[in-house]
């Protein structure tokens, strides 16, 4: 008798994992395209990512995600790389000075929403052996006219390491220099990852 309540159960924290995972969104890989890269020193990377009626905090996850995305590339995708931590991080209460805010209510509490175009350009403002920091920009472009206005902002902190067992080459280097040409314009991967689209 036990069983069901615990498929059930099993069922219900899948389905919540997957809702906290992907805040809302059905893809784990938010950035739509690279629109500029530049390696050198103080390299910078800028990414678009088109969003529809999203929570603001996913701003936080596309900043990590550009930045990570200019560090592999730096590295020639020799190197696991991972978020270390973000501070300084200023994320805006309104989704633009001019739009009337979009907003959802959960659990009582109401949410900023965005729509349209993050525009995110990731600047590399420090480097080590094994790290590197990015001052990181959002701004959000609605297509009505409005000005792009800047939705977060804050240092991204991103460490890297030699593949292992745990992070395995032959897995994740071809994934991501396969996702870096697609954004960068090129013919669209077959992803590995569940939920992984560019």
């Amino acid at each position: 008798m036990t069983t069901p309540a615990l498929n059930t159960a099993h069922c219900h924290a899948e389905t919540q994992a997957e809702h906290v995972v992907r805040g809302g969104v059905p893809r784990f890989v938010l950035l739509d395209r690279i629109t500029e890269y530049g390696c050198g020193t103080g390299g910078s990377i800028t990414t678009h990512t088109a969003l529809q009626s999203v929570p603001n905090y996913l701003a936080l996850e596309c900043m990590a995600q550009c930045a990570a995305m200019h560090l592999r590339a730096a590295l020639r995708f020799e190197r696991h790389v991972f978020l270390l931590g973000m501070r300084d991080v200023q994320l805006s209460e309104s989704s633009s000075t001019h739009q009337p805010i979009e907003t959802e209510e959960q659990n009582g509490e109401f949410r900023i929403l965005l729509t349209g175009t993050i525009v995110c350009t990731a600047t590399r403002t420090g480097e080590t052996d094994s790290g590197a920091s990015y001052t990181v920009v959002c701004r959000l472009l609605t297509g009505e006219g409005d000005p792009a206005a800047v939705i977060a902002q804050g240092e991204v902190l991103l460490s890297s390491l030699p593949y292992s067992e745990r992070f395995p080459e032959q897995v994740l280097r071809p994934h991501y220099e396969a996702l870096f040409h697609s954004l960068t314009g090129g013919t669209p991967p077959i992803s590995i990852f569940a939920g992984a689209r560019p």
